[in-house]
């Protein structure tokens, strides 16, 4: 007699102190099998019914195939440390004793795209998976060789309401505390149309870890279209907030756009590709490129700190550039733009942007709005090919130099 998952999963939980591997086929059918191998594995529906129960520690391999959700509010929910590999050949069997080469020709893709006409517009989901670690802090997500496309979020209405009442319903994948592991996925087409953040990826006050990825293709209104960094904290707590930790290794994130323009000036249309509210940002040998926003930074952000060690920023661009005023002269750039009391460090990395014309006006890195000395502001690790570096210390212009070489 077939056994359910939900049978297997307390088994797990009552008899074992090891961890569990479960086996989930998109083409499968059947939401009870008992998932201990490719030839029981059980379906999408049996497996996202019963995900939330899943613990610690535990595996799913999902073999390649489309997800696509059927509803809006059918996203996937996961509240502990699991662990989800996708990309295994539809074709395989038995147990699993290697895992796929990566890009898979067989990837497993999340799709939002609830209307089915290919791609994201209203009626199309706003979230694929939810991570909320709030409750368990220490514990580790991770989600590797999975794509994830067609998401849509729109709400006009958004700026007459508490930050978290929308961030709670967009990006594709939102994280909210405790770690998240994110590898070997691509990840397009995410749309936010009239709205501040990310509909790609959220990080609220999590430690995050993306690698060998490829982010591109998504549109937001301001502050993030690929992804957005923001402090978690209980309300009226805010003292004890938790800020957000990134770390993009051997990533691409390009031909993202913030397509907010100079009515947005007053609640802000920066950070194109990725804005930090606050926290870290680690960028590791990855391209950011044709990443665009109004201004502050095409491809980055920040108000606290970035370290960006043999990373590329090429072609990023700032639209402000057809629209300066004598109140508001300059792109305050088209790359990076750091702003308040950010810090930024660098080693073997390049910034040069097509835009650059070797002034303050058109520069690539741009910082203002600080009181740190230089020397504190930036820290070059050596071996960096810098565009126009416009950097204000104290209110002072102290540097403005085009075709920096720091070694």
């Amino acid at each position: 007699m077939k056994k359910l998952l939900f049978s297997a999963i307390v088994m797990a939980l009552t008899t074992s102190a090891f961890a569990t591997v479960y086996y989930c086929d998109p083409a499968s059918k059947d939401p009870t099998a008992y998932a201990e191998d490719w030839e029981t594995a059980v379906s999408v529906a049996g497996l996202q019914m019963t995900i939330s129960a899943i613990p610690d520690g535990d595996t799913i391999y999902v073999k390649g195939g489309t997800i696509r959700l059927t509803a809006q509010s059918a996203y996937w929910l996961i509240n502990s440390g699991i662990t989800i590999i996708g990309g295994f050949d539809p074709a395989a069997t038995g147990v699993v004793t290697q895992l796929p080469t990566y890009p898979s020709a067989t990837p497993t893709i999340f799709s939002g795209d609830v209307n089915n006409n290919g791609k994201p517009d209203a009626g199309d989901a706003a979230t694929l998976i939810r991570i909320d670690l709030s409750a368990s802090m220490n514990s580790k997500v991770t989600i590797q060789g999975c794509n994830f496309i067609n998401t849509y979020y729109s709400d006009p209405t958004e700026s007459t309401k508490d930050i978290d009442s929308y961030l709670n319903l967009c990006s594709a994948i939102r994280i909210i505390g405790g770690t998240a592991f994110i590898k070997n996925c691509e990840m397009y087409n995410h749309i936010m149309p009239d709205n501040r953040g990310s509909q790609c990826i959220t990080v609220v006050g999590a430690k995050v870890h993306i690698m060998d990825c490829d982010l591109h293709n998504c549109i937001s209104l301001s502050r993030g279209a690929l992804v957005r960094g923001r402090a978690f904290f209980i309300k009226g707590e805010e003292k004890n907030a938790v800020d957000p930790s990134i770390v993009i290794e051997r990533c691409a994130l390009h031909h993202a756009s913030n397509q907010g323009g100079s009515d947005m000036n007053s609640t802000g249309t920066f950070g194109g590709a990725v804005h930090m509210s606050t926290g870290k940002i680690y960028a590791v040998n990855s391209t950011f490129m044709c990443d665009t926003t109004y201004s502050k930074g095409g491809a980055i952000r920040t108000d606290k700190e970035v370290t960006a060690i043999s990373c590329t920023f090429a072609q990023n661009y700032s639209t402000r550039v057809n629209d300066l005023t004598v109140a508001n002269p300059n792109t305050y750039g088209s790359s990076l733009g750091l702003d308040s009391e950010a810090k930024f460090r660098f080693i073997n990395t390049f910034i040069v942007d097509d835009q650059d014309q070797g002034n303050k006006k058109y520069a690539p890195f741009y910082t203002d709005g600080n009181t740190y000395d230089m020397e504190d502001l930036a820290t070059s690790g050596g071996y960096n090919i810098l565009g126009t570096m416009s950097v204000i210390c104290n209110g002072q212009l102290v540097t403005d130099q085009s075709n920096v070489w720091l070694p």
